[in-house]
């Protein structure tokens, strides 16, 4: 019961957010692998889901949004360009990140975060910018990354979430969902007093 309030709450901030679901989304043709995660401020393109395809372990951090459709020429030659975006497995994608309509990003990618995506990105990469392009091959920024861990310590294990008692987390739990609670009523309220201000 207790799953079902939480998984209720969650949704509905989502929705208040302006979120579409992901099992809206693959209900409408979203293709999607195993093991995707998106998080809060997500937007996938609810006009046309059936031309997205997402690979397997894909993440998507906050705000990123992933678009099949372009309506900046709608209104003056009438018609908006559509095109498909399929993004690989293993792929991590950063926050506020923007993909836009006929991309294809490979596997074993990270875009990073404020990343505008426009053209097809290699497997095998690291990338970001306005427009995104390749700053250097996975391998080497993971050895680089190793390399400053060692030289740095720069990951102190004592705060890994993995260290944190089951009372801090029965506790921090409660404050997620105490305040997606209090965003959905004041939402309501807000809504309400606006019908009824018109």
């Amino acid at each position: 019961m207790k799953e079902k309030i939480i998984l209720f709450f969650s949704s509905l901030s989502r929705m208040i957010r302006g979120e579409v679901s992901t099992n809206y989304l693959i209900k409408h043709g979203l293709k999607v692998g195993k093991n995707f995660t998106r998080q809060g401020g997500c937007r996938i393109d609810a006009s046309y889901p059936y031309l997205i395809e997402i690979g397997d372990d894909v993440g998507l951090s906050t705000d990123v949004t992933i678009l099949a459709h372009d309506n900046s020429l709608k209104r003056f030659i009438g018609v908006e360009k559509l095109g498909q975006v399929k993004i690989g497995s293993r792929v991590m994608i950063g926050a506020k990140s923007l993909i836009l309509p006929n991309v294809i990003i490979g596997d074993n990618v990270i875009i990073g975060a404020g990343s505008v995506v426009t053209k097809n990105i290699p497997s095998n990469v690291v990338c970001a910018g306005n427009p995104a392009r390749v700053i250097c091959s996975i391998e080497d920024y993971i050895n680089k990354f190793n390399k400053k861990i060692n030289d740095k310590n720069l990951l102190d294990r004592s705060f890994s979430p993995l260290n944190i008692d089951d009372d801090r987390k029965k506790w921090s739990k409660c404050y997620v969902l105490l305040m997606e609670v209090i965003i959905a009523f004041l939402s309501v309220k807000i809504m309400i007093y606006c019908i009824s201000y018109e």
